[in-house]
């Protein structure tokens, strides 16, 4: 899933990993932290590769989940924040899914 995609997750199962990707540039201080429902998802792995050896060079984050349950209401969102600056919240990706 690309920035700004929707995550339909009627069609991700118990059990299936998916991935979001999400970007921002270097040097700004911001990282992308998820927030997530975690008796609905499991965050298996994060990476974070830099496209440009240049400072403020575009840096994307993916993140890795596997589905845990399906019914219910839940949320999986992401916050773009500099940690470093007691948590400035720059932007934040919110995503409520009914199931």
């Amino acid at each position: 899933m690309l920035l700004g995609d929707t995550i339909n997750l009627e069609n991700i199962k118990e059990g299936i990993e998916f991935e979001v990707i999400k970007a921002t540039h270097a040097g700004t201080g911001y990282t992308w932290i998820p927030w997530f429902d975690p008796t609905h998802f499991q965050l298996i792995k994060e990476t974070v590769e830099s496209s440009s050896p240049l400072p403020g060079g575009l840096v994307t984050y993916t993140f890795t989940f596997k589905r845990l349950l399906i019914g219910g209401k839940t949320f999986l969102n992401f916050l773009l924040v500099r940690p470093w600056k007691g948590g400035d919240v720059g932007e934040v990706d919110l995503n409520i899914f009914p199931r």
